[in-house]
């Protein structure tokens, strides 16, 4: 029971503060007028209809919020949790002092593959698109993954 608590508390403690960066802020001079130019939703409201371009920036935004804001904070949260583990288990304070050194660099190796698979497989699809040279023969000058609406 009292796991359950602290790792509720902890989730709650680390993603409430980014409820904030969700919500649409709506800025009358940046971008189509009337849209939102912070925020994951980049539409809604009477001076700016949703269009399917838009789901796809919504879309965009979400993983570039995800890769960017919570895989990075997580992944802190992790190493430290792996960190308190190892030291406590170097201290001999709590029992089963191998077995949680185990879990300890375990833990850190979890994260550490995690990261790599994560933003590995991005640098390599960004590597590809760069040698046969995507940038030239379909317009996308500022990047593959980015999308622009008119």
């Amino acid at each position: 029971m009292k796991k359950v608590f602290l790792i509720s508390f902890l989730v709650l403690f680390c993603f409430f503060p980014l409820a904030g960066l969700v919500q649409a802020q709506f800025d009358p001079g940046g971008g189509r007028r009337g849209c939102p130019t912070t925020g994951l939703v980049p539409c809604g409201g009477p001076e700016c209809p949703c269009t399917l371009c838009d789901f796809f920036r919504m879309i965009e935004k979400i993983i570039d919020f995800v890769l960017f804001r919570i895989v990075p904070a997580l992944a802190a949260l992790m190493i430290a949790i792996g960190g308190f583990m190892y030291i406590v288990a170097h201290m001999g304070v709590a029992e089963g002092g191998p077995e949680m050194l185990s879990r300890a660099k375990k833990l850190f190796q979890s994260v550490v593959l995690g990261l790599l698979i994560a933003y590995g497989a991005w640098l390599i699809v960004n590597t590809f698109f760069w040698a046969i040279g995507v940038a030239d023969w379909t317009g996308l000058q500022h990047g593959w993954w980015q999308i622009h609406c008119n």
